[in-house]
């Protein structure tokens, strides 16, 4: 079980499939497929900004370490450290990029998977009412 947490749109007229079906769950903690493939998983999640500086950097570290002359080892041990560095801050990029596209950190979740983690958050949180109406079901808390 991880720990997830859960992005949707805030807006208080869409319905709960609307919210379910617009949901990001991004896990908290190190991102092995960040850490494997970092300059493709950016791209996977379109992380354009990332993905160049990804980039940039692997370039600059080949190009830094061939000028110095430092060799092979030097150059996988330096991209060794940048992809741990993406592995672990990987899902914080991720979790800020969706709040810049205007998803809203809803709260967390533990599950098993990102899927269950949405259908659990979705399925214990009451579903938001519409704008203006208040909810005549709902009983009041004390």
């Amino acid at each position: 079980m991880r720990f997830y947490t859960i992005h949707a749109p805030r807006r208080p007229w869409a319905s709960t499939e609307t919210s379910i079906e617009e949901a990001r769950a991004v896990k908290d903690g190190f991102s092995w497929p960040a850490f494997v493939f970092s300059f493709i998983w950016a791209l996977w999640h379109r992380l354009w900004l990332v993905a160049a500086a990804i980039f940039v950097a692997e370039f600059a570290i080949g190009l830094l370490v061939g000028l110095i002359g430092l060799g092979a080892v030097a150059n996988g041990v330096l991209s060794l450290g940048t992809a741990l560095i993406v592995g672990w801050l990987a899902n914080d990029l991720r979790r800020d990029h969706l709040e810049r596209i205007g998803l809203t950190d809803l709260g967390v979740v533990i599950a098993g998977n990102g899927e269950d983690a949405i259908e659990r958050y979705f399925t214990e949180n009451t579903p938001r009412e519409p704008f203006g109406v208040p909810s005549t079901t709902r009983r009041p808390q004390l």
